[in-house]
């Protein structure tokens, strides 16, 4: 079955559209690099009622407050809306550059809060897909040209890059 990495318990609504009464979705890598799935699975009988294919790995997934659908971040950097009582995928949102590694619903399931490797926060209208918001802490030195600059070392250098810093005769 490979490595868990995540696991929600679902609204008690959608248990109730899948047929069981106690309703847990799980992903894992199923031994497969660079892929995954995630199992809907009935905890109290054990059983796996649903197995969904994913093509990167799960890092997170958040059940709708309705329970109506199940959201997934990937390693691919999309974010995935699964039908809960199909199973099918109904939406992909192409959501960061980096790993998405987080999905939250707000409380009343209007919004979709992602967040990523590429260290942005991401706010998403889950019904088109469309980013509403970016939410990016500000570095200690971004945007402070570092162009020309003598007396750093390239440790020094390399940590003020990599802490917003920038320099222009650098190539992207």
């Amino acid at each position: 079955t490979g490595t868990v990495y995540t696991l929600a318990f679902a609204p008690a609504m959608a248990a109730e559209r899948i047929g069981c009464q106690y309703l847990l979705a799980s992903s894992s890598d199923d031994g497969i690099a660079m892929h995954g799935s995630l199992k809907l699975w009935d905890w109290q009988s054990g059983q796996c009622l649903k197995t969904l294919e994913h093509p990167a790995q799960v890092w997170s997934t958040a059940w709708h407050p309705d329970g109506c659908c199940l959201a997934s971040a990937a390693q691919d950097g999309k974010v995935r809306l699964w039908d809960a009582a199909t199973g099918e995928c109904t939406r992909v949102i192409d959501a960061h550059l980096k790993e998405a590694r987080n999905v939250s619903w707000s409380p009343d399931g209007s919004w979709l809060a992602t967040c990523s490797l590429d260290e942005t926060v991401k706010l998403w209208d889950p019904q088109t897909g469309e980013c509403l918001k970016i939410l990016k802490a500000k570095r200690p030195y971004d945007g402070m040209n570092i162009t020309g600059a003598t007396g750093l070392t390239p440790a020094q250098k390399s940590t003020l890059l990599t802490l917003g810093a920038i320099d222009l005769n650098r190539c992207l």
